[in-house]
């Protein structure tokens, strides 16, 4: 009589996806590992243990050798569940290998991959329209701009703002008076051109930066933010540059152009006649640009100056995690302390969504106000219906969730009799 063996099982050799993308953030944090998964677009950032981890899947290698191999790198216990459960959060975002990937897996991939694909993402308080893919007109903007790139280029704007400045400052009653005849109802619509084309400009020299460091830009649209309509350019590639630097000029890029735009906005005006196009068009960019260029600036929003604060701080996603934090503290003042978290990161956690949050609220309201005055001074009755109308459509995430938390805190009282 023969019986066959049992097959042994097969150790679990977990294997890391060979397209992605790493880089190693130098800065005042240079243990952090920045990873890109080209296919849904998506950033992870890494700590020095978990990159030892991620560069021990090799497919070869099973959990109990990596978990030896990390304990002897760092000298410190590693429990098998908590690897485990590290390994299953790669395999959740789709950052292993074919292979080691299972059929709910396939689906999740397959419904990051028509995200990308989608062309509108976002809130309604925070909407994206994909519009198109600029890399390759990018690459060839970038061989005739190159010289916007040198030292020589930058030192000499720089000087030209500071001019200009000076040159405003000591004309600002001329400019007012000029400036205060120039939105008439014949001349809206041609500020409005103008205004576009700045903006367009603003974005193209993001995308520029980006693809002068090294990084790809295969998205650029329009924007509804807090619906206000906008553009942008999305250059999440420069989460890859080492540099900090590098990053921050990439966030500064379209504010400087403006800048340089507004400066030489300011010495058309001096030298052109007042009734001519070229005047018009330097004293409207001098208004709108200004005005716009402390916007972009403004932290709390997610604009340029969000994303220049983020990279200098080192903390991507700021805002979410601010926020994330807030509502911990508000929820449970006395358990902030027990958070793994430096206590550097706690206080710009708490700092940044305290304001965060107050100028959210704030703006919140006003263009709520705003809409609700219109509305119910249009239409009346109606309108109060439509501006409710609107609040649920806005707000329905928020109150289902609300709705849900306080069904959740009803005693059931199914099969019981009274």
């Amino acid at each position: 009589m023969m019986k066959q063996e049992p097959d042994q099982e097969t150790p679990y050799q977990p294997c890391l996806r060979g397209d992605l993308e790493f880089s190693r953030n130098i800065g005042g944090d240079a243990n952090i590992i920045i990873v890109k998964d080209p296919v849904s677009g998506r950033f992870h950032r890494f700590g020095p243990v978990e990159d030892f981890i991620l560069h021990q899947l090799d497919g070869k290698t099973d959990l109990d050798q990596i978990r030896d191999r990390t304990e002897q790198q760092f000298g410190a216990e590693l429990d098998r569940e908590t690897l485990e459960a590290f390994v299953g959060s790669l395999r959740g975002r789709g950052l292993l290998a074919a292979a080691d990937m299972s059929k709910d897996l396939s689906k999740v991939e397959g419904g990051w991959r028509q995200k990308v694909r989608s062309r509108i993402r976002g809130s309604l308080l925070y909407l994206r329209f994909n519009a198109f893919d600029p890399d390759q007109k990018l690459e060839r903007m970038l061989g005739r701009l190159g010289f916007c790139f040198t030292r020589r280029f930058v030192v000499a704007s720089i000087w030209l703002i500071l001019l200009a400045l000076l040159t405003l400052i000591s004309n600002s009653d001329e400019f007012g008076r000029d400036f205060a005849g120039v939105f008439q109802p014949g001349s809206i619509l041609p500020a409005l051109a103008i205004v576009l084309l700045t903006t367009i400009g603003h974005e193209f020299a993001h995308g520029l930066t980006c693809k002068y460091y090294g990084g790809q830009v295969h998205e650029m649209g329009f924007l509804l933010l807090f619906f206000q309509p906008a553009l942008y350019c999305n250059v999440s590639d420069a989460w890859l540059f080492p540099e900090k630097s590098k990053r921050i000029w990439v966030g500064m890029a379209g504010t400087y152009f403006e800048l340089v735009l507004w400066a030489v906005a300011v010495f058309v005006w001096r030298i052109t006649a007042p009734e001519t196009a070229l005047n018009f068009i330097a004293l409207v960019l001098l208004g709108t640009s200004g005005m716009r260029i402390f916007l972009n600036l403004n932290p709390l929003i997610k604009l340029d100056g969000y994303y220049v604060l983020s990279d200098w701080l080192e903390i991507p996603n700021l805002r979410a995690r601010a926020f994330a934090f807030i509502r911990l503290w508000l929820r449970r003042p006395w358990s902030t302390s027990r958070i793994n978290l430096p206590v550097r990161e706690k206080r710009i956690y708490l700092w940044y969504g305290l304001f965060a949050m107050t100028f959210t609220v704030w703006i919140l309201t006003y263009i709520t106000s705003a809409i609700a005055g219109f509305l119910t001074g249009a239409l009346q009755g109606t309108g109060f219906v439509i501006f409710v109308g609107l609040l649920a459509i806005v707000f329905h995430k928020p109150i289902i969730g609300l709705w849900r938390r306080m069904l959740g805190d009803r005693p059931q009282t199914r099969g019981v009799r009274t």
